[in-house]
């Protein structure tokens, strides 16, 4: 069983601090202290075990593997260590093509030069982390002096296009807010530079701590907050049907509801199938599971000294690598356990649970967002089997 395991997705964090101060964020404003105990940067000893056993991996995917640079803030790492890593991709690159890097990044600061020649010796694309229009942007993503972000960030990209590399920006990442009203977030979608993007369910949500007030379960259930919102944004990107405007969650969605098989980590829930590096090279779980009171979740392992059956053996990874023999017991009648396979993992995790038998807190949200990628199908299967019949007479 174990040999037959492979990971197909390494996230590596290479700083353990960040310019940003995000009110949100699991990793610096929640009850996990990690940062605190860690190295502030990833050192080259550890970096070389970790594309070692990436690579390792790669080798049993026929060469398919992504490594994703992670933090803190990732572009603070030094500029040197980008050159070694760079090389050392490029390396890599050069008996497995498929092997790809990408980074995340807050974009507060420019890039340097250096930096920029790295990313492009190893065909790396950068993910910009950034909450819609700058008013709720702001209120939320800011440094530690309390300032926005989102001027700083649009500065930074819009200097990138000018000296010719804003075809370094793969896509912005984004936080559900309903606050937002969504035919707002939309039309700011419609004027980003690169209109690809990534809209995350909030991941702070967990069993002891749901979205909804003590004793408001069911009365939440019938608004659920972030799945109306979530509805309402799928339903005027359906509606505008711009080739443009790449929504990942949405056009992943509708790929498992057409019978596709590859889908993002918030559905399905088959496999998870990443693991984490802090800069100390400890081996972590996926940082779904972070936002608990359980804290980092980190392993015994070190990526110095381990193997990737090693990982795979740790008893968490090994039910992350057999989630569906884990769905549960109350969603195994709901019309969307395919494309739901028990709800988004932040939601399963409990304080003494990584990942419990309990459906997800979000299950309301999901389930109406779900039904709403549904009764759109469903109606434009309609219609189109009436102009087929139309057509026919």
């Amino acid at each position: 069983m174990l040999e037959e395991v492979t990971f197909g997705t390494c996230i590596l964090k290479v700083t353990s601090f960040c310019n940003l101060n995000c009110s949100y964020c699991y990793m610096f404003n929640k009850d996990d202290q990690t940062y605190k105990v860690v190295p502030k940067y990833l050192d080259i000893e550890t970096l070389n075990s970790v594309l070692d056993l990436c690579e390792q991996s790669a080798e049993r995917r026929d060469g398919h593997f992504c490594l994703v640079l992670h933090g803190g803030e990732p572009t603070l790492w030094p500029v040197e260590s980008f050159r070694f890593l760079a090389e050392r991709v490029a390396d890599i690159q050069s008996r497995h093509p498929e092997f790809e890097v990408s980074l995340q990044t807050n974009l507060l600061r420019p890039l340097p030069v250096g930096l920029i020649e790295s990313l492009r010796k190893m065909r790396c694309k950068i993910g910009v982390s950034c909450d819609g229009p700058a008013l709720w942007n702001d209120q939320h993503r800011y440094d530690h002096a309390g300032r926005g972000s989102y001027n700083r960030i649009m500065q930074n990209i819009a200097k990138l296009e000018r000296e010719g590399h804003g075809d370094l920006i793969g896509g912005f990442l984004c936080v559900a807010n309903p606050d937002i009203e969504p035919l707002s977030f939309f039309e700011w979608i419609q004027q980003l530079p690169a209109k690809r993007l990534d809209i995350l369910w909030p991941i702070d949500f967990y069993q002891e701590s749901p979205p909804w007030a003590d004793g408001e379960r069911d009365v939440y259930a019938r608004l659920p907050k972030y799945g109306r919102w979530m509805s309402e944004l799928y339903a005027l990107w359906w509606e505008n049907d711009d080739p443009e405007i790449d929504i990942r969650q949405f056009r992943s969605t509708l790929n498992v509801r057409l019978g596709g098989v590859g889908h993002i980590d918030s559905l399905v829930n088959d496999q998870l199938d990443m693991f984490v590096i802090n800069t100390d090279g400890r081996i972590e779980y996926p940082d779904y599971l972070r936002a608990t009171p359980a804290g980092s979740r980190a392993t015994q392992l070190n990526v110095r000294t381990c193997s990737l059956e090693d990982i795979a053996a740790d008893s968490i990874y090994a039910q992350l690598f057999e989630l569906r023999a884990h769905l549960p017991s109350a969603c195994h009648h709901c019309r969307h356990r395919r494309l739901c396979g028990g709800g988004f993992l932040p939601g399963r995790a409990s304080a003494s649970q990584p990942i419990s038998n309990e459906r997800s807190v979000l299950c309301a949200d999901q389930y109406h967002y779900f039904s709403t990628v549904e009764r759109l199908l469903q109606q434009a299967m309609t219609i189109g089997h009436q102009d087929l019949r139309r057509g026919a007479v």
